[in-house]
């Protein structure tokens, strides 16, 4: 983390790789991964350009799984820039998709993605459902960061409401 700088180098390395052996499933792949870098670095408009160029190249190859992990990166993009209601549309063509996968790493992530944005647009219930069956999934495939992020954003909610968990 931080070493922002040094990545986009090695992921412009990889980019010409991809390029120069012609592997458009890894040049997107390549590309996302910058657009993701570019997101946490705080250059969020370059970052969606990439996430962008990305997913043409996804949507032209039809890497699906690849496609939907581009969808939701675009979410946390819409996410990050207040556009929730965006955010919400990218999620859940990300979800579907994943669910079609059977992709259980990502669907609860997504999910998770679901629960923060509707907080943000104040559908409490709905984000409760979201975190709650991220959780569930997270637990399932022992993915306990994931599992304990939503915990804890779950309570917040509920916490605001004066409604509290019992165990």
């Amino acid at each position: 983390m931080g070493k922002w700088d040094k990545a986009i180098v090695c992921f412009q390395d990889s980019l010409l790789i991809g390029e120069e052996v012609n592997n458009l499933k890894r040049k997107a792949r390549t590309i996302k991964s910058m657009g993701v870098l570019h997101l946490f670095k705080g250059n969020t408009e370059k970052g969606y350009k990439y996430l962008k160029d990305s997913l043409k190249i996804c949507e032209k190859i039809k890497t699906e799984p690849l496609y939907a992990m581009v969808l939701n990166n675009i979410g946390i993009y819409y996410d990050m820039v207040g556009e929730w209601e965006n955010a919400v549309k990218y999620y859940k063509k990300s979800l579907s998709i994943s669910k079609k996968l059977n992709n259980l790493i990502l669907i609860p992530n997504i999910m998770g993605n679901l629960g923060f944005a509707y907080s943000s647009l104040n559908k409490s219930e709905r984000a409760i459902y979201y975190f709650k069956e991220s959780i569930k999934l997270s637990a399932k495939i022992g993915d306990v960061y994931n599992k304990g992020i939503n915990l804890i954003k779950q309570n917040i909610i509920l916490f605001r409401q004066k409604r509290y968990l019992k165990h």
